[in-house]
């Protein structure tokens, strides 16, 4: 049994112990990140593509498709903030090819 199925068997009951396993998942995949070489800038880089998917589910259908920019939204920008925009430009291409 894999990491996921042990994890979502936790997620099933309270929303306590969905939040919990939601942490340990969380852990889990920070550690195999960093264990693979990962580094600090390629994991904001990670975490922030998988802000902007879950934005684009989130975000109403229709909405903004004119748009040929890729805006990131307000969370996106505070994890990107602390780098130069060379520094954001290579972890986003970085994650995207680690994705």
């Amino acid at each position: 049994m894999g990491l996921c199925d042990s994890i979502a068997r936790q997620a099933k009951g309270s929303h306590g112990s969905r939040e919990r396993s939601c942490r340990i998942l969380a852990k889990s995949i920070y550690r195999e990140l960093k264990l693979n070489g990962f580094g600090p800038k390629d994991i904001v880089a990670i975490a922030t593509e998988l802000l902007g998917l879950v934005t684009e589910e989130l975000r109403p259908a229709g909405a903004d498709q004119g748009s040929t920019t890729e805006q990131p939204t307000d969370t996106e920008a505070s994890i990107i903030l602390p780098l130069d925009e060379e520094s954001a430009t290579e972890a986003r291409t970085s994650a995207r090819s680690a994705v």
